[in-house]
C-alpha cells in the first residue's frame, strides 16, 4: 500500500509540473501575441475591415529622413511618417518588384483615405441601413491605410512599413 501511495504521489507531482508548464507556456504565448495591424474597426465590437495598401516613393534628394533612437522619421511633401524599430517592418526587394507596385503621390493620400473610408462605411450593413453619417475620425494616426515607403538603393528597394501622422491639411503636427 505504501509503494502504491508513493507511486501515486510521483504521478501527481509530474502531472502538476506538466500542467504548470502548459499554463506558463500559454501565458507567454498570449502575452506576445499581437493584434493584427492590417485590420481596423469602424466602431467598438464592429466588423474587422482590411486596410488598403498604398506605396509611396521616398526620393533621397527631395525628401527628408532622420533617425532618432529607435525611430526613423520621414518627411515627404509636408506629410510626416515614422517607423519604430521592433514595431514596424522593413523589407528588402529587387528593383524588378517595383514593376508590380503602383506608386501613389503623397498629395493624394488623404483623398484616397477618405474615399476608402466612405466605401467601407457603405459596406457596413449596420451603418448603411441607418441614417448615421460618420465624419472622418480625427486621430493622431491615419487608421485606414497601410503606408509603405519605397526607397531605391543601388540594385534593390527597401520597403518601410510606416505610420502616417496627421500633418498638412489637418495641421496637428505641422512645423
Amino acid at each position: 500500500m505504501f509503494i502504491f501511495l508513493m507511486e501515486l504521489q510521483t504521478v501527481i507531482k509530474y502531472n502538476m509540473k506538466a500542467i504548470t508548464n502548459i499554463i506558463i507556456l500559454l501565458m507567454i504565448t498570449s502575452s506576445f501575441s499581437q493584434k493584427d495591424k492590417n485590420y481596423f474597426k469602424l466602431y467598438k465590437d464592429g466588423k474587422n475591415y482590411k486596410k488598403k495598401n498604398v506605396y509611396v516613393l521616398f526620393q533621397k534628394g527631395k525628401d527628408q529622413k532622420k533617425i532618432i533612437d529607435d525611430k526613423i522619421y520621414f518627411k515627404i511633401k509636408g506629410e510626416n511618417f515614422y517607423l519604430k524599430k521592433g514595431e514596424n517592418r522593413i523589407d528588402t526587394c529587387t528593383v524588378r518588384s517595383l514593376k508590380k507596385i503602383k506608386l501613389s503621390d503623397v498629395s493624394s493620400l488623404e483623398k484616397k483615405e477618405y474615399a476608402f473610408f466612405k466605401k467601407t462605411l457603405e459596406k457596413d450593413n449596420k451603418l448603411h441601413n441607418s441614417n448615421i453619417k460618420l465624419p472622418m475620425p480625427i486621430t493622431k494616426l491615419h487608421l485606414f491605410l497601410n503606408i509603405m515607403l519605397i526607397e531605391k538603393k543601388e540594385n534593390k528597394i527597401i520597403k518601410y512599413y510606416v505610420n502616417w501622422t496627421y500633418t498638412s491639411s489637418r495641421g496637428m503636427y505641422a512645423d
